[in-house]
């Protein structure tokens, strides 16, 4: 039964896939309907569970974690060479191609873990993250001042000072001298780093007018398959002012099994 539905999902997709998905180029920007958040984040989930009336409107800058290819029928690459899919003319085909690959894998893969009705009880969280692209900037944390690199050091530096008055040491008990390697870190109070570092007043940051979204996936309520796989994501980036992107497509994590010491 678990064959017999892949092969449905990779057919569907072999077949809606004869209409372009757009990747945007400095030449061909148009071509992509500008989405805004909402509709990007709602037509990609509905995408990779199965529903390709979209797909020429997604813009995918990566399609995420491939999942095993044992999960890909070898009817799927037959169909799309039918179906015109890996044409040399048609632009884009290896990409087209990469991506169904990856949306029929991923969609199985989650059938798999959550239930064969895992795409229709989909849920999802918004988090927003630090972007990764643009120049180097710090900002004050509490005001969201951009101050200069100067700025940063001082404030900094005389919040890490407190820290150290407040427990009876001196400031270089926690950081280095201008003469000491990184080796001498280990004589330093590097606890106090970790308790006290993500209250810095002050971070450096990436200036962008772009937004970073994880889009953090639960299917049937779970968050976590009995198999051991968990955090199923995907990231969205961009503004209201030049549009949205997925930056990474689907993607999770796997937990490894603990071994006793005496086995390692």
């Amino acid at each position: 039964m678990k064959n017999k539905a892949f092969v449905i999902v990779a057919v569907l997709i072999a077949i809606v896939c004869i209409i372009p998905i757009v990747y945007k180029t400095s030449q061909e920007t148009s071509a992509v309907e500008e989405y805004d958040l909402q509709n990007l984040i709602n037509n990609y989930i509905s995408y990779i569970g199965g529903d390709f009336e979209n797909a020429d409107k997604i813009f995918c800058n990566h399609p995420g974690m491939e999942a095993s290819e044992d999960l890909l029928p070898d009817a799927f690459l037959e169909d799309a060479e039918q179906n015109g899919l890996l044409d040399e003319k048609q632009q884009y085909s290896e990409r087209l191609l990469t991506q169904a690959r990856y949306a029929a894998a991923q969609n199985a893969l989650v059938k798999e873990q959550f239930g064969d009705d895992a795409w229709e009880t989909v849920k999802y969280e918004l988090v927003e993250e630090e972007p990764i692209d643009g120049a180097l900037g710090y900002k004050v944390v509490e005001i969201g001042e951009i101050v200069d690199e100067k700025t940063y050091q001082l404030m900094n530096r005389e919040y890490w000072t407190q820290i150290a008055e407040s427990e009876g040491i001196g400031y270089y008990d926690i950081f280095l001298t201008s003469d000491e390697g990184p080796e001498a870190m280990e004589n330093k109070r590097v606890d106090l780093i970790d308790r006290y570092i993500d209250k810095e007043p002050v971070k450096a940051v990436r200036i962008t007018e772009k937004q970073r979204f994880s889009v953090n996936l639960s299917f049937n309520n779970k968050t976590e398959s009995e198999s051991g796989l968990y955090n199923f994501h995907f990231y969205v980036e961009g503004s209201e002012k030049n549009g949205w992107e997925i930056r990474q497509g689907l993607s999770w994590s796997e937990k490894f099994p603990e071994y006793p010491e005496d086995d390692l």
